[in-house]
């Protein structure tokens, strides 16, 4: 492949792009030599892989190291490789239990760069290491590994795959995080369209795509390819990316993509050099008028589906094909547990209705909740019902569930109740006035709120280290709403 002129390199000179890359590059860049991990628990040895759990994992052992391999063969495949000598060791995902030991790793080898992602990977010591809370465990017990911790490892595996199949692979994020996005979504059968839509996961890359779209703050293809920096947060990145990515490899010009990517992988490319040399690849393959075209088939393409999901916190799966079971999990890591838009709205005559079940997991305390859109502007409502029959109304921002202010609650009946098993759900929301009957024990409540009435978008929670399975929720018969 040609290298560019020297005066290419300068695109990527910018603070705010070299920034970004240092923060969500999915390599740390540095030997993992005398670290401060804890004992290993256990190894699980695939083909291309292994998986180290520093912490009794279990069956998730297996778990993850199937989704690693398949991540692993994604990648392969996509690049036409073959794997490296069978005289390398292994490279090595490694998953710790706790956030204290994941921290402390991350700081020895990373610095703090990715002490908020809770997962990395290390280019020269060919490994990944990622927080896989074990509290979880307990509470999803045959559920298996949720799928918010199997993307991720698939994730890593994609990148590591990338170290030891790409000739070089210093790849601008845009191929290097967009890559790992869309091998999140191969493995775990995702395609391009409706399938997006319908997973809260993927339909909130689209949601943040379709937002940053419409307020005319995407960047054009060129942008992209050619490696100017973006001034978005580092989630709307990552959604960008991934996206993007996703529509060039299973779109029109899947062809020239697949050429380009192989290409530069095959490439040698130094380190320093390895954006610009990128871009100018990039230029050469489409060239600007085919860029441009390519810019407005995106754009078309993420118009074209309704988001169905907007999670504001992980994680929200669902069970089976028939989208009637949904696991939902807040780690101890989210303070403002798991929250997760139904972006489509219900309709609203008089009143908005909610008729639902719940059951929460594990042996400890959890606790449900249940998120209500407001017209005219107002926060959004936070109803939250613990295990022990208390009842608290809450507001709080749309885009932070961290950080709610109290309205009112209402405690339990008596001091004794434990509410086990599936809990059905009734919930009214009418001008001026909140209802709801929850439980076997038909708890009930009732809130006055002046001037307050829905605007037909809801959503579902758990709190912070809560499980629960969510049943018979009402998704059909919505309609085009406003944001929350």
């Amino acid at each position: 492949m040609r290298r560019p002129p020297r005066a290419v390199f300068s695109r990527v000179g910018t603070a705010g792009s070299v920034l970004l890359f240092l923060l969500v590059q999915g390599c740390a860049g540095a030997l993992l030599l005398r670290s401060p991990a804890p004992p290993v628990v256990s190894v699980h040895s695939g083909a291309h892989l292994e998986v180290v759990c520093h912490f009794p994992c279990g069956a998730w052992g297996q778990e993850a190291l199937e989704r690693a391999e398949a991540g692993w063969e994604a990648v392969a495949d996509y690049l036409e490789a073959e794997s490296p000598s069978k005289d390398l060791t292994l490279p090595t995902i490694h998953l710790y239990g706790a956030e204290s030991e994941y921290e402390a790793v991350e700081a020895y080898i990373a610095g703090g760069r990715f002490r908020d992602t809770r997962g990395f990977s290390s280019r020269d010591s060919r490994s990944a290491h990622l927080l896989v809370d074990a509290s979880v465990a307990e509470a999803v017990g045959e559920v298996g590994l949720p799928a918010h911790y199997l993307r991720a490892i698939a994730h890593e595996a994609a990148h590591l795959a990338t170290y030891d199949l790409a000739a070089g692979a210093y790849w601008p994020p845009w191929l290097a995080e967009g890559m790992a996005g869309w091998v999140e979504r191969e493995t775990d059968g995702i395609e391009l369209g409706n399938p997006i839509a319908a997973d809260p996961w993927a339909s909130t890359h689209l949601w943040r795509a379709q937002r940053l779209l419409t307020a005319g703050e995407l960047p054009g293809a060129d942008e992209i390819l050619l490696g100017a920096p973006l001034r978005l947060t580092i989630p709307d990145a990552y959604a960008v990316w991934t996206e993007f990515f996703h529509f060039m490899v299973s779109g029109p010009y899947r062809d020239e993509m697949k050429e380009l990517v192989v290409a530069v992988a095959d490439d040698q490319i130094p380190e320093e050099y390895a954006w610009p040399v990128v871009a100018a690849a990039a230029e050469d393959m489409f060239g600007v008028d085919r860029i441009a075209e390519l810019d407005s088939a995106f754009r078309n393409r993420l118009e074209q589906t309704q988001p169905q999901w907007m999670e504001v916190r992980r994680s929200l799966q669902p069970l089976g094909d028939s989208r009637d079971r949904w696991l939902q999990v807040a780690t101890g890591g989210d303070p403002g547990g798991a929250l997760a838009w139904r972006v489509r709205g219900l309709p609203i005559e008089e009143d908005l209705r909610i008729e639902a079940r719940v059951q929460g997991l594990g042996k400890g305390p959890w606790e449900a909740r249940l998120a209500l859109g407001r017209a005219n502007g107002d926060d959004p409502l936070l109803l939250a019902v613990d295990s022990d029959g208390w009842i608290r109304l809450f507001e709080f921002p749309s885009a932070d569930p961290a950080s709610p202010t109290l309205l009112t609650e209402q405690p339990p009946p008596s001091t004794d109740i434990d509410l086990v098993g599936q809990q059905s759900i009734e919930l009214e929301f009418a001008p001026g006035e909140l209802w709801l009957r929850w439980g076997s024990l038909s708890l009930e409540a009732t809130f006055e709120l002046t001037e307050s009435e829905p605007n037909g978008v809801w959503g579902i929670g758990v709190g912070p280290r809560s499980a629960a399975i969510w049943n018979e929720l009402p998704l059909n018969g919505e309609h085009q709403a406003t944001s929350p």
